[in-house]
């Protein structure tokens, strides 16, 4: 006798198939109304064809928890950090650095959070560090 093979189920999405939005289906039900635009569109780019919770954290520098968190509107951390982020790293928008001119506002944090971090720094990473505490962009200024 000869053994008949079973070809498994394909579990997920089929080839092809589009995607559902789900993440601006959590976020609508977990804001309302009251959603406010850079939440809409971090929900967007999350549901676009290719891309995740885990990518788009990673391109404004969180992580897709965090990005899940935000949209589900549970999230306990700095979500004034969330917003700049997203701004920055999906809404193109930029500040005047005073150390490196107009940069995107997300790598302007970015800056910021490695700016105390000197260890073996190349210059501009000590130009950072003696520039970013008082900068009229860092939110802790003068501190």
């Amino acid at each position: 006798m000869t053994a008949m093979t079973k070809t498994p189920k394909r579990r997920g999405p089929q080839p092809g198939a589009r995607k559902k939005a789900v993440s601006a289906r959590n976020a609508l039900a977990a804001w309302g109304a009251d959603m406010a635009e850079w939440v809409r569109i971090l929900a967007a780019a999350c549901d676009a064809p290719g891309s995740s919770q885990a990518r788009v954290g990673k391109r404004i520098g969180y992580t897709g928890s965090t990005v899940n968190q935000v949209l589900k509107n549970t999230y306990k951390g700095d979500l004034n950090a969330v917003e700049a982020a997203v701004k920055g790293g999906l809404m193109d928008v930029t500040i005047d650095c005073p150390v490196a001119g107009d940069i995107p506002l997300n790598v302007c944090i970015g800056n910021r959070r490695r700016a105390g971090k000197i260890g073996t720094a190349g210059p501009l990473r000590v130009k950072f560090h003696i520039n970013c505490p008082n900068c009229p962009h860092n939110r802790g200024a003068g501190r």
